[in-house]
């Protein structure tokens, strides 16, 4: 039964691929494109949090302070400053890293439930400045009017950006988990002081 399986798992995978490429011109409106979008990036994140959760067993109960550092730095970078978007991109991509940085270095001085804990409350911290510095965020209402690329405001064209950095997300997550590096994220996970 198992070998069985085994020999349908690649056809399995190419049709799941097919199906995927395909999906933008077997759905009715552009609505359900664009809500699969949002599942790609959703995946993203949850792929990002399963580095953490999954493989070295640190719960973060912080996570969402990089989604929305990201997502906010790349908005006020391309919104306020207006710079084109994939510099934008790019610099809030060094913002969330300095940041996970910073603040790692400040919550991996505790361990267990006292590092959930002060990854929740360096989120909430986070949360509380957006709401706060309204002005410059948006406040609950968020940023509107963000200058999108002519080439992202197809649909189509952004579904296949997303699911292309999504397969690219898989990929180098399946690259480090089988790294010698992937190895020792196992290792904290079953005993951390062992790893050490």
């Amino acid at each position: 039964m198992a070998r069985w399986k085994r020999n349908l798992r690649p056809y399995a995978y190419t049709l799941g691929a097919l199906l995927l490429l395909a999906y933008p011109f077997l759905v009715p409106s552009p609505y359900y494109a664009s809500l699969v979008i949002h599942v790609y990036i959703m995946a993203i994140y949850a792929l990002s949090f399963d580095l953490l959760l999954g493989h070295t067993g640190l719960l973060s109960l912080g996570h969402t302070l990089f989604f929305g550092l990201g997502a906010y730095g790349m908005a006020l970078f391309a919104l306020k400053a207006g710079w084109p978007m994939g510099l934008a991109f790019l610099m809030a991509l060094l913002l969330a890293a300095v940041a996970s940085l910073l603040f790692g270095a400040l919550s991996l001085r505790v361990t267990g439930l006292y590092f959930a804990m002060v990854t929740l409350a360096f989120a909430e911290i986070f949360h509380l400045a957006a709401e706060k510095l309204s002005r410059l965020t948006g406040g609950a209402d968020g940023l509107t009017g963000i200058p999108v690329p002519a080439w992202l405001q197809d649909r189509t064209t952004f579904y296949y950006g997303a699911l292309l950095l999504l397969a690219f997300t898989l990929f180098l997550l399946y690259r480090l988990f089988q790294a010698p590096v992937g190895s020792v994220w196992r290792a904290i996970r079953e005993n951390e002081r062992r790893a050490q």
